[in-house]
């Protein structure tokens, strides 16, 4: 005890007015009657009296909390201005009975149940909650039809302040537009804000005001936050509820942060009259845009477009829209152009990593006029300097990303190449998938070329666009559409049987295989018999948007005879006649011997006749006559006709028979 009265002794002597516990004030009533006092406990206090009684409270944060009885929602109708709130204070609707805060995740409906609505149609042209001070909680309330902005966080001073949870501009069910006429949440010059949360229950619904939904405005207003938000839709996500100009604008503010990587990071920000999100002006530089849906529903896969473009960016140097890091990327379409940049001092400004698609115009578009060309040597200046963007080979194929870029020589790029279901219909696409991300940098003349290998295989007729950025930031429009053309290979007939020496013929048709095949295809041929060979007329064809044929011819070899070999073969005939046939034959010659008289018998005799004997034996039984010559067995092959275009390479194959 006695080190704190120590403690505030010294406190005392020293000037300085020692800090007393946080104080709640309990709203009790929803009239507008400021009596002096806001009584702590039971009694009459109204939300004019609390935020009094709370500026001149000496407590480092106060909390106004509410305890109206009754049947809520409950609205309180201020006649005039409410106080500025000058002193760290915490606004929590959600302490009303009855009120919860929202539990959904990301992807689906807010819902929240709000007990407290703060309605500013008889306070006149003023704004709902204005904040000078730092530290400030606003939560659970319902904020709409002030003559002014609904929330309006103001000068340096008011730092760090959170707005989270509310509905700002329209009814307490989040589905009716009951706009505040200015902006819904209006930062200025009030720097290191956040507005949301990844949080589920710090989600606000923003929509339906007569200007922004969220302004952040002056090169004091740096560092803010905006997170997680429904900006111009209802409180499903699905339905939009516009705000009458652009869902969030940065005015010349610097470091400000709109979604983010983190899960629950990422803004819907659709339905809105005019631009999704806007950039403007010199002082508005080093912004991110990461995360967020431009211009869909909640899903990302419905259109709810921005009635301008998704996002603009005018005058305002080195931003980012998406960027390479995990879940920077944003869905950005239904919108008029998905991105624009424009002016001369909107430089170094990366639009990287975003899925851009279905919207009425340009993907990106530098200056604002549609399309711009590549120059030679792109040396023109503009927006982003009027970066030129790749240029693809005629065709691509399947797995195989190859081009050339042509801008500043000796520079580093970053290439992207995307996938889209179509091409735009101005022929320089959009980007809907990111396939893969290619470093290069450009040789003394300017030029590079990149070939990219990609670790899937794209669907027949895909739209392939491309971006070039620069080492300090500035990204191109997207290129020209580059089509995934293909084509297939066929000969006929399946099999042909020859004569050596001899040749057949088949017909080779190379056919379109997606649509149109402007690139000639070369032929060739493997597995031919052994001193064969083939020639194709033409050895080249170009299928084009039907197809072309081609006539190949196999000549073979003349066969050649092997040497005459006599073979004994011992004939189907049984052992046993055989063996008496050849015992008969040797006994005939012993009996012809034998008819001459002994006494008259020479020796010539009897040797001839054992000659005649032996030879009769021998012819009968040595074996049969030798048999002819054996010629070549028939031989069957199997050749493949290969047709080549660029890096396509597609084969068919018939068979040959060779007698």
């Amino acid at each position: 005890m006695r080190p704190v009265m120590f403690l505030m002794a010294a406190l005392f002597v020293l000037g300085v007015a020692p800090l007393t516990a946080q104080t709640t004030f309990t709203v009790t009533s929803n009239n507008d009657v400021d009596d002096g006092t806001c009584s702590v406990g039971p009694g009459h206090c109204s939300l004019r009296e609390a935020i009094n009684a709370a500026n001149a409270s000496a407590a480092t944060t106060d909390t106004i909390a509410f305890n109206i009885t009754g049947a809520g929602p409950h609205t309180i109708a201020p006649g005039s201005a409410l106080p500025t709130i000058s002193d760290p204070l915490v606004i929590d609707g959600y302490t009303q009975s009855g009120a919860s805060v929202n539990t959904n995740p990301v992807g689906q409906a807010i819902n929240a149940t709000l007990m407290i609505v703060v309605d500013g149609s008889g306070a006149g042209a003023v704004d709902g909650l204005t904040i000078t001070a730092a530290g400030c909680t606003v939560r659970g309330l319902v904020i709409n039809q002030f003559g002014g902005h609904g929330i309006h966080v103001s000068g340096a001073g008011a730092s760090g302040n959170l707005v989270e949870g509310n509905l700002i501009g329209t009814d307490v069910n989040g589905t009716t537009d009951l706009g505040n006429i200015d902006d819904g949440v209006f930062i200025e010059s009030g720097p290191s804000n956040t507005v949301g949360g990844t949080t589920a229950a710090s989600r606000n619904l923003i929509s339906g005001n007569g200007l922004k939904g969220i302004d952040i405005s002056n090169s004091a207003a740096s560092g803010n936050v905006v997170q997680g938000n429904y900006i111009g839709t209802d409180l499903s996500g699905t339905a939009a509820i516009a705000n009458d100009e652009h869902g969030i604008s940065i005015d010349g503010a610097p470091n400000n942060t709109i979604g983010g990587t983190a899960v629950g990071a990422g803004n819907v920000v659709s339905g809105n009259t005019l631009h999704g999100v806007e950039i403007i002006f010199g002082g508005a530089t080093n912004n991110t845009v990461q995360g967020n849906l431009i211009g869909t529903d909640r899903s990302g896969a419905a259109s709810l477009g921005n009635g301008g473009h998704g996002v603009i960016i005018h005058e305002a140097p080195n931003n980012a829209v998406g960027g390479t890091a995990a879940g920077a990327g944003n869905v950005i379409a239904g919108n008029t152009n998905g991105v624009t940049i424009s002016g001369s001092g909107a430089t170094g400004n990366a639009v990287l990593s975003n899925a851009i698609f279905s919207n009425t115009a340009l993907g990106i578009d530098l200056g604002g006029d549609g399309v711009t060309g590549n120059d030679t040597g792109d040396g023109d200046g503009g927006a982003n300097g009027l970066q030129n963007f790749p240029v693809f080979d005629a065709h691509l194929g399947s797995t195989i990303i190859a081009g050339t870029l042509s801008s500043a020589a000796s520079t580093n790029f970053t290439l992207q190449f995307f996938s889209n279901g179509a091409c735009d219909r101005s022929g320089n696409g959009e980007g809907e998938t990111l396939l893969s991300t290619v470093a290069v940098t450009t040789d003394v003349s300017g030029d590079a070329t990149f070939a990219d290998t990609l670790g899937q295989t794209l669907a027949k007729a895909t739209a392939i666009t491309g971006t070039a950025t620069d080492a300090n930031g500035n990204t191109s429009e997207f290129s020209a559409c580059a089509g995934v053309a293909d084509f297939d290979v066929a000969a006929s007939p399946s099999s042909r049987t020859v004569t050596a020496g001899q040749s057949a013929t088949y017909t080779v048709t190379v056919s379109a295989d997606g649509g149109s095949f402007g690139e000639s295809v070369s032929l060739a041929c493997s597995g031919l018999p052994t001193g064969g060979s083939c020639d194709f007329t033409p050895s080249a064809v170009t299928p084009g948007a039907t197809a072309a044929t081609s006539t190949m011819t196999v000549s073979t070899a003349a066969a050649s005879l092997p040497p005459i070999v006599p073979r004994w073969d011992s004939g189907p005939r049984s052992v046993l006649v055989v063996t008496l046939l050849c015992v008969a034959l040797f006994g005939l010659g012993l009996a012809l011997v034998r008819r001459v008289p002994r006494s008259r018998r020479p020796r010539w005799v009897l040797v001839g006749g054992g000659a005649l004997a032996l030879a009769l034996f021998l012819g009968a039984c040595g074996g049969e006559e030798p048999a002819g010559p054996m010629g070549p067995s028939p031989q069957t092959h199997t050749v493949t006709v290969t047709g080549t275009a660029g890096s396509l390479e597609h084969s068919a194959t018939v068979t040959l028979t060779v007698q």
